[in-house]
């Protein structure tokens, strides 16, 4: 018994046929059942997986610790031939565990501190005795934070 194209009614002379020679009428879909559950399981499994690194990089500490700016600030002003950096915190004040103060005079190298705020007392201030000149002095400020990270709490001249 031959096939029978279901639109046109024409007998198909090969029972593979896609498309109907007759009317051109597709015969067998493009996407068969078990193919749209193929295509959707993984669709899902990739969406799992996405959600499942999304969630471990928002909630792993390494992550949390090391990713972002951290909200702590200072100021610097001169006087006279001492360079003045005051401590002025932020909400991120309690994970400072030093700040580093660099300074750039016109005429030599950088001239590098480490200080370690009491407390991280806010207003505290550390004067740098001698370090300013006549010129603008570049002073950069990088705080050191409890996970290892570094930033750049302040970068100015004076």
């Amino acid at each position: 018994m031959p096939n029978i194209c279901p639109n046109c009614g024409k007998p198909l002379q090969d029972e593979n046929a896609e498309i109907c020679p007759g009317c051109g009428v597709r015969l067998k879909p493009l996407i068969t059942r078990k193919g749209l559950l193929i295509f959707w399981l993984v669709f899902a499994l990739l969406v799992i997986a996405l959600l499942a690194i999304l969630y471990i990089i928002h909630t792993h500490p390494v992550y949390e610790e090391h990713w972002g700016t951290r909200a702590v600030s200072a100021r610097v002003r001169q006087v006279g031939f001492n360079i003045v950096v005051t401590w002025e915190g932020g909400s991120d004040n309690q994970m400072v565990s030093n700040y580093t103060i660099v300074v750039y005079t016109g005429n030599s190298s950088p001239i590098n501190t480490t200080v370690n705020v009491p407390n991280n007392s806010v207003g505290f201030s550390s004067t740098l005795p001698g370090y300013g000149t006549p010129y603008n002095d570049h002073t950069v400020v990088i705080g050191t934070f409890t996970d290892g990270s570094h930033q750049v709490v302040l970068d100015a001249y004076v």
